[in-house]
This record gives structure tokens, C-alpha cells and sequence, in this order.
């Protein structure tokens, strides 16, 4: 592969919307510098990820999060995120909710 072609190919997976696990996977890696695990995909879908035990133990030693790698769904990451970082007890930080008085 070109120096070119490598340039435009991770410009492009630094753009993307990061559609596919497999693009969630390059991205993870690509941005904490870690190496990619061993993957395996189903016969009969070869773009699917198979989930492998071998996957399960790189998501625990690199600290990935496995809804956003599956499925691309960020709440838990981020839930995660405030749990560990807010002060305090996340039982008493007050939320904002729909029943917010309104001020006149």
C-alpha cells in the first residue's frame, strides 16, 4: 500500500461514522495505541463480528466498551464516565428533570 493510500485510508477511518464494529474496533485502537485482537467472523455473514472469548478478554484488558464496540451505543461509556469521575455520590447529585419549576 502507498504512503498515499495509507494516508487517505486513515483519514477516512478518522471521519467515518463509525457504522461497523469492525470501524469501532480500528478507531479504538488507532486512538489509545493498543493492537487490534484476533477476530473472527461468522461464514455466513463474513462482515460480522463473531463475539469470541479471546474478544471478551481484550475488552476487559484494554478497557473498551462493549456496547459501543457491538453496537455502537454510547450511554454506557458514558454513564460509566460520570459514575467513576463525578464527586460524591451519584445518589445525591441533582438532575435536572422535566418538572422543573419556572421562573417568572
Amino acid at each position: 500500500m502507498t504512503e498515499q493510500r495509507a494516508r487517505a485510508n486513515e483519514k477516512r477511518l478518522l471521519e467515518n461514522d463509525l457504522n461497523t464494529m469492525l470501524e469501532r474496533i480500528c478507531w479504538f485502537c488507532h486512538h489509545f495505541g493498543v493492537v487490534a485482537p484476533a477476530l473472527e467472523f461468522d461464514p455466513g455473514h463474513p462482515e460480522e463480528i463473531l463475539v469470541t472469548d479471546e474478544l471478551i478478554e481484550w475488552v476487559r484488558a484494554e478497557g473498551a466498551c462493549i456496547d459501543w464496540l457491538v453496537c455502537g451505543a454510547v450511554s454506557p461509556a458514558l454513564a460509566a464516565y460520570r459514575e467513576k469521575h463525578l464527586p460524591g455520590d451519584l445518589a445525591s447529585v441533582e438532575r435536572v428533570s422535566h418538572t422543573r419549576k419556572r421562573v417568572h
